[in-house]
């Protein structure tokens, strides 16, 4: 089944761009018989606010798009994030890890180097995306687990511009060592 969501921010009032996008999944998941999962990303705790949270929706229900499941606030889920990075860096420490490289096709890799789990050669946002789904369904997890995962390890912030560019700029060996210190402050 085709499940697809409408993530905005409550920092301001539902603009014709977040409408756009909202209508094209709202028909996607219509067309294909899904679901349209509404999400509130309202970690930004400085600049969110309920009324805007409440303005959006109403928004989407005066355009006539009725999400069917939602809405859930990104805010509330924060502790899950915390508790699958820490997993992740605990898992990590011990044994092999297997997974299904883009070019390489399988590796194994031991795990208490975390500098072979992140085989990336070009270490772009879009080659980071590609490793971290790929890891994600290798480990029957949602995506979305791990990346928010990363960016609390790495940028020790559960909000952040898209995490994959963010990465990209920090550069690789700067996002491994944050990581491993998490591990050595943690663990």
């Amino acid at each position: 089944m085709v499940r697809v969501r409408f993530a905005p921010s409550p920092t301001g009032h539902l603009h014709l761009g977040a409408a756009r996008t909202a209508l094209f999944n709202w028909l996607f998941s219509r067309h294909h018989e899904g679901k349209f999962i509404l999400r509130i990303e309202d970690t930004d705790a400085a600049r969110s606010s309920e009324e805007m949270s409440r303005g959006i929706m109403e928004g989407l229900k005066w355009l006539g798009l009725e999400w069917d499941e939602g809405p859930s606030f990104q805010s509330k889920r924060i502790e899950i994030y915390k508790n699958v990075a820490e997993r992740l860096v605990q898992e990590g420490l011990e044994g092999k890890t297997h997974y299904q490289d883009l070019i390489h096709g399988p590796i194994s890799v031991e795990n208490k180097h975390i500098e072979d789990f992140v085989r990336i050669k070009d270490f772009t946002a879009e080659n980071i995306e590609k490793a971290l789904r790929l890891r994600a369904g290798k480990e029957g997890v949602k995506a979305s687990l791990f990346i928010h995962a990363l960016r609390m390890l790495v940028l020790g912030k559960p909000v952040s511009p898209g995490i994959f560019e963010v990465l990209e700029l920090v550069g690789k060996e700067k996002t491994i060592k944050r990581i491993e210190k998490f591990e050595n402050l943690f663990f």
